[in-house]
């Protein structure tokens, strides 16, 4: 099963009941950008991918498991956001983008292009995990998808609330102790929750998937002075 970044606050759910009624069936979630997942599916690397928007030029069959709506997001810091300036708004402020080949990304800029805005791109980052981060530090906007963004908000203490048209975030500076954090089986959620324990305890699920990408990560972050057990 291939599937895109914001999958991994879906699959597991959908998966939960068929691993336990076949107990005998070994199952492997790669979780990865659009693009990669849509190159396993042409290639038929995978039986499943998950994707926010249908691909074209592959004759597939698909079944919709549930909507998946973007928003823009700032720190409330920013200026109170009028719908109907919305282009303005965007145009005039800083933007986090995600990397190349996410489905997010692509969305975002087909939307800036038909709309004619000349956005100012000042941060890349591979996750979701990490543009949280990024806007919750005042880094600037960006527009993100909804699944899994209030709930792992509110895991850390941060005060979320969501509109048909908005979704805004309160900062605090008050962090929730002895946080758990899921990491879906990305390595990117693992690294880019770890820097909290400089400010409280926390405890992050499946920490070995940081050798997907950086092996000696925890030895790394050892020697800057934060601990891990």
């Amino acid at each position: 099963i291939s599937v895109v970044s914001t999958g991994k606050y879906v699959m597991p759910y959908f998966l939960s009941k068929f691993t336990n009624d076949n107990n005998g069936i070994e199952l492997e979630m790669d979780v990865t950008n659009k693009l990669k997942v849509i190159k396993s599916l042409k290639n038929n690397e995978v039986d499943f991918a998950l994707v926010s928007t249908l691909p074209s030029g592959i004759d597939v069959n698909s079944e919709v498991l549930l909507p998946n709506k973007l928003f823009l997001v700032a720190t409330t810091e920013n200026k109170a956001l009028n719908v109907k300036k919305t282009n303005e708004y965007i145009t005039n402020n800083s933007l986090i983008y995600r990397e190349e080949g996410s489905a997010t990304r692509i969305a975002m800029e087909n939307y800036m292009k038909k709309q004619g805005i000349q956005a100012k791109m000042k941060l890349q980052l591979t996750s979701n995990e990490a543009v949280k981060q990024a806007v919750i530090a005042g880094l600037g906007l960006s527009i993100m998808p909804l699944i899994g963004l209030k709930n792992e908000l509110e895991n850390i203490g941060a005060s979320v609330s969501i509109t048909n048209n908005s979704i805004s975030l309160k900062s605090s500076k008050f962090i929730k102790e002895n946080i758990t954090i899921k990491t879906y089986q990305d390595h990117r959620m693992a690294m880019a929750f770890a820097p909290l324990a400089l400010k409280t305890s926390l405890i992050i699920e499946d920490a070995e998937v940081v050798s997907k990408s950086y092996p000696d990560f925890w030895n790394d972050l050892k020697s800057c002075g934060i601990q891990s057990f």
